[in-house]
């Protein structure tokens, strides 16, 4: 009697732990602001998804590609077309690729804006630039990025530009018109570039 008894004691016990610990995970699960839409690592800021297209390691053409080895310079740009797409990638070569090269042929540019941004210059190592949120001002869009001092990775003796191109959705940058598009690095105003969306 006495053992059925401690039984049911710890199998309630054990019930109980389980209720409370499955109310805990909710709880934050609830406080984290994640739901089932956010998940893929996409950068989110005010609403905006930030959809990864490619990354990687390039080596401007000249003027850029003359900049000293010691010059630490923000190249961005805001891409609304196709002409503007090719045209931004023939300014470089890309020597190390991240990513699915056919979601740049997927762009749908009456759907989406594509932003590029690459940094002179850095040692070749890691993956150091990324896109961490875009937000909207009035009629100016945020572009806030992340430069690791020092990323993850094996350092090779070259110094090239990191890399990253994102694509946002068109309808969440307001009416059609001119846009001003301010690229913070690390917190700090970086470079600046005028759009004018369709």
């Amino acid at each position: 009697m006495g053992r059925s008894r401690g039984a049911r004691t710890v199998v309630l016990a054990v019930g109980v732990l389980l209720v409370v610990l499955v109310a805990g995970l909710a709880a934050c699960g609830e406080r984290s602001g994640r739901g089932p839409s956010a998940g893929g690592g996409a950068p989110q800021s005010d609403g905006l998804v930030v959809r990864y297209l490619v990354g990687g390691w390039v080596v401007p053409h000249p003027p850029d590609g003359r900049s000293k080895p010691s010059s630490e310079t923000l190249k961005t740009a805001v891409i609304t077309s196709q002409e503007e797409l090719t045209a931004f990638l023939e300014r470089f070569e890309i020597l190390f690729y991240r990513g699915n090269a056919q979601s740049l042929d997927n762009v749908e540019f009456a759907e989406d804006v594509v932003v590029a941004a690459y940094y002179l210059w850095r040692p070749l190592k890691g993956d150091p630039l990324s896109v961490r949120g875009v937000s909207v001002r009035g009629a100016a869009v945020e572009v806030d990025l992340e430069l690791e001092a020092d990323p993850q990775g094996r350092e090779r003796p070259y110094l090239m530009a990191p890399l990253q191109m994102v694509a946002l959705d068109r309808e969440d940058l307001g009416p059609a018109g001119a846009r001003e598009f301010l690229f913070r690095v690390n917190g700090e105003a970086s470079a600046t570039e005028t759009a004018l969306l369709p």
